[in-house]
């Protein structure tokens, strides 16, 4: 039975194949294209699309993500005069020592790239910055029809979904049309911003129409400064539209030689921070580990010793509890104890005692008990004292008639 059966699997096995091989070659393949967007290389370097363009033509890249560099006075034995340096969301944040340092490379034949780029200040219109200070550079806001915020808050979502959701070169347009000095080749920019530049009229070369300035050179020294309204143009979503790379190309220094850029990343410390924004924060806090600190502290002046007895007599717990009640102001009330059992016992040998007149009761019981009259008022008749000494001396006056009697 098995032997009959056994011919069938292989004959529909072979059925099966065959019918595979023909599903499979009537498939029809479609090749599709799906755009990841941006490596993380590229989302973290900006300038990543420049940096490869320029290594093509033997120019080299160098990225340093602070402006230390510049706290050496020789700058040009650090950076050969023949490399330009690009200093990035510099504006406002260059000390003069750190300028004057550059500003000295720069009479020694180097080309120093600016922009009024600052992501880090909230308002730059009123900041000084001195190596713009230098010409009078100054940015002029303008508005156009061309929203470039609305662009940001495009690339922004680009960022957080990996994805081109824009082609950028399809929106741009042309701000401005040049030929570079020597070249007839017209080229056309749009710097990714609707502000300008204005500057001393003693310029070496621009971009733009007069009170529309998108950059500016001017010589120095040996060297040479370009400032640029932005750099935006030359990242990597916009540096292959129009012919941004063509101007990177025509700024950047000639081959053999390199191109340094510097990011503004030089953060303040923890406390600075703390003290920026959070100063009043900072000073409760402060006050509050002083009076914290000044609590656990140890007290001045002798140490209290207190006999520790296993028994007590009965005179110290009464000395203990007329301690207490004096510590809470009942003084008062001892004397007026005290008085009402003297002249109890007064009663008892005078019976007539409280129908005398005050001065008559003084007089009578001076005599009577040879104690002098001022003991007496003191003892019976005056009010009660609230020192300490006064309170003594009247408690001694009552016991003094008490021994009396």
């Amino acid at each position: 039975m098995s032997h009959n059966r056994f011919p069938l699997w292989v004959i529909l096995a072979i059925v099966l194949l065959i019918l595979g091989t023909v599903f499979y070659q009537s498939l029809e393949w479609i090749e599709t294209e799906h755009d990841l967007g941006f490596s993380n290389k590229a989302r973290q370097q900006p300038f990543l699309a420049a940096e490869q363009f320029l290594q093509t033509q033997d120019i080299g890249f160098a990225s340093v993500n602070h402006f230390r560099t510049f706290d050496e006075p020789d700058l040009a034995s650090t950076i050969p005069v023949d490399d330009t340096i690009m200093l990035m969301d510099a504006y406002g944040s260059l000390s003069d020592r750190r300028a004057e340092a550059l500003l000295t490379w720069v009479a020694g034949g180097g080309h120093l790239m600016v922009s009024t780029d600052n992501p880090y200040l909230k308002d730059i219109d009123h900041v000084r910055d001195p190596v713009f200070d230098l010409f009078s550079v100054e940015r002029i806001r303008g508005y156009d029809d061309f929203d470039y915020d609305q662009l940001e808050t495009l690339d922004t979502l680009d960022d957080l979904t990996g994805m081109n959701l824009i082609n950028h070169c399809d929106v741009l347009y042309a701000q401005d049309t040049f030929s570079f000095a020597d070249d007839d080749h017209q080229v056309e920019a749009d710097f990714i911003t609707n502000d300008s530049l204005d500057g001393d009229s003693d310029v070496f070369g621009l971009i733009g129409e007069p009170g529309q300035y998108h950059m500016l050179q001017y010589q120095y020294g040996d060297g040479m400064i370009s400032y640029l309204v932005s750099f935006k143009f030359w990242q990597n979503k916009t540096i292959g539209c129009l012919d941004h790379a063509y101007i990177l190309a025509q700024l950047a220094p000639t081959s053999g030689n390199t191109l340094h850029v510097y990011y503004n990343h030089d953060y303040p410390n923890l406390f600075v921070i703390l003290w920026r924004h959070f100063y009043a924060v900072v000073i409760a806090a402060v006050i509050l580990l002083m009076l914290w600190l000044w609590s656990r502290m140890m007290r001045f002046g002798p140490v209290r010793r207190e006999d520790n007895h296993g028994q007590r007599q009965i005179l110290e717990h009464i000395r203990a509890s007329a301690g207490f009640l004096w510590r809470m102001d009942k003084g008062e009330s001892l004397i007026q104890q005290t008085r009402a059992e003297v002249r109890g016992l007064l009663r008892q040998r005078i019976q007539h005692i409280d129908r005398l007149s005050e001065a008559e009761q003084i007089r009578q019981l001076s005599q009577q008990l040879r104690i002098t009259k001022d003991a007496v008022a003191v003892a019976l008749f005056q009010p009660a004292p609230k020192d300490h000494a006064g309170f003594t001396h009247t408690i001694r006056a009552l016991q003094h008639i008490k021994d009396k009697l």
